[in-house]
């Protein structure tokens, strides 16, 4: 009993320690990630030497042989420096990964997040919980295997999280029969099929639209069920639940996409709609929230293609903030046309797995779960559609997509990622920015948003615009992918 007490007081040190190093001062942080840089360019520089003196004994060897039709054997000196130097790079990695705090696959020797359960490269385990322990543990210890000794029961602890046995006890249960692979194609389809059946016999307690007037075919949407963004999200998070293991970052931002849900849901359910400026605040509230959370967890550091920069922590908080602000309201505006916001949304997010898959982690899958609740959505929402996501999917996913730029740790990708519901959804809040503040008019002949102003002046139908509008998101994801590959 006596040796239980002591585990436990032992690992409890080792959690405060943890706790402890998280909240480190902002010197301290900013150290680390001038420690990454520096590791980075070394990697970098000798990897480029590597790769002159492969060229060079490439080129000996090939004029060796047009001028004497021999091979040259005598490269040991060459090989010897190639071997240290891959042997330097090995250890430089090592030490950049240890600061970033990854977990090293035993079989493949792959790196992932430490909240992965298994590699996100070749599905190996990558952290065992003493089966032993846990009746003895209300917390759950996230362990590494050590790469010489894959077959012991567990290794030293690598970081110690106060999190509840339940948030992984489900993604646990799928693990001990399904590899990772499995698990979220099993989640994709229990969580499509669960929107489609809550769309199928919605709540009654959903709002119908009153008509938009203002917007192009704008009395078509009246009588249609409005809000149902709530059962998109509420599916997502139940799918989130059964089929991803959580950790607690992602635990913060499902509560707070619940909470911009919530203000969008309110907002469709009113008789009189909100003020842009009650909106504005909450999206302000929620907006500090989420980047001092991000903040707390992540480094500051963003890349531009292969370079990288960090950023002081308060000029990162203020960008994320505008960040966020611009994604929620441009989504909103974007929602206008039968299946246009959720189609858009379904390239951005989809395209965010595609190119930033090893940086995720679990919010790869998470996307998966994400994509396949909109296009449950889609079946009821093609045009001409039977219900509305309102205000509380579009200011949802405007919400979401904005934590994937900033995840993907290329924020400013974000403006080809989300480009076309950017221009849809933001000349017309710029105009309304300009005219209201500035008392400047400006594109007195464009009708915002974008999607009105073509189908009002050049008759494109509902369905024309979401095919044009989706080509050319999906044009601008590939050219993201270019840069960011």
């Amino acid at each position: 009993m006596e040796e239980v007490f002591d585990k436990i007081k032992e690992h409890a040190n080792k959690a405060k320690d943890s706790a402890v190093q998280v909240t480190k001062t902002v010197i301290e942080k900013t150290n680390n990630i001038v420690n990454q840089t520096k590791l980075k360019f070394s990697i970098s520089e000798t990897e480029s030497k590597i790769k002159d003196i492969y060229t060079e004994i490439g080129k000996s060897v090939y004029e060796n042989y047009k001028s004497t039709g021999e091979v040259i054997d005598d490269m040991e000196e060459k090989f010897a420096k190639i071997d240290a130097m891959t042997e330097e790079v090995n250890e430089l990695k090592e030490q950049l990964y240890q600061l970033k705090e990854n977990v090293k696959c035993p079989k493949c020797g792959a790196y992932n997040h430490s909240d992965d359960v298994y590699c996100s490269k070749c599905g190996e385990r990558i952290y065992n919980v003493n089966s032993d322990d846990t009746d003895s543990y209300d917390d759950d210890e996230v362990v590494i295997i050590n790469e010489h000794k894959a077959t012991s029961h567990t290794a030293s602890c690598k970081l110690n999280l106060k999190k509840s046995e339940g948030r992984k006890r489900m993604y646990q249960v799928w693990s001990n029969f399904l590899n990772p692979g499995q698990i979220a194609m099993l989640g994709i389809v229990v969580t499509f099929l669960l929107t489609f059946l809550a769309l199928k016999h919605p709540f009654s307690f959903l709002p119908s639209d009153h008509g938009r007037e203002f917007a192009v075919n704008g009395g078509l949407s009246r009588g249609k069920l409005r809000g149902v963004g709530l059962v998109i999200v509420i599916c997502f998070l139940i799918g989130s639940v059964l089929f991803l293991p959580l950790g607690a970052e992602y635990v913060i931002y499902a509560i707070l996409l619940v909470c911009i849900m919530l203000s969008g849901y309110l907002d469709d359910a009113s008789e009189t709609p909100w003020s842009d400026y009650k909106k504005g605040a909450i999206d302000l509230v929620i907006s500090i929230v989420t980047v001092i959370t991000f903040v707390n967890y992540n480094s500051t550091t963003i890349y531009f293609g292969s370079m990288s920069l960090t950023i002081p922590k308060v000029v990162y908080i203020i960008l994320g903030i505008i960040l966020i602000w611009i994604s929620i309201n441009v989504t909103n505006c974007s929602d206008g046309v039968d299946g246009l916001c959720a189609s858009l949304s379904c390239v951005v997010i989809f395209a965010f797995s595609m190119i930033f898959h090893d940086v995720l982690g679990s919010f790869t899958v998470a996307n998966y779960l994400f994509v396949a609740a909109l296009l449950a959505y889609l079946y009821f929402n093609t045009s001409p559609s039977s219900m509305l996501m309102g205000d509380a999917g579009s200011r949802a996913l405007g919400f979401y997509i904005a934590i994937l730029a900033m995840q993907s740790r290329h924020p400013f990708l974000y403006l080809l990622m989300a480009g076309v519901m950017i221009v849809d959804g933001g000349i017309g809040l710029v105009k309304v920015f300009l005219l209201r503040f500035l008392k400047i008019a400006i594109l007195k002949n464009t009708r915002t948003p974008l999607h009105d102003h073509v189908r009002l002046k050049y008759k494109w139908s509902d369905s024309q615009v979401v095919i044009r509008f989706v080509i050319l998101q999906i044009l601008l994801a590939v050219i993201a992918y270019l840069i960011a590959a």
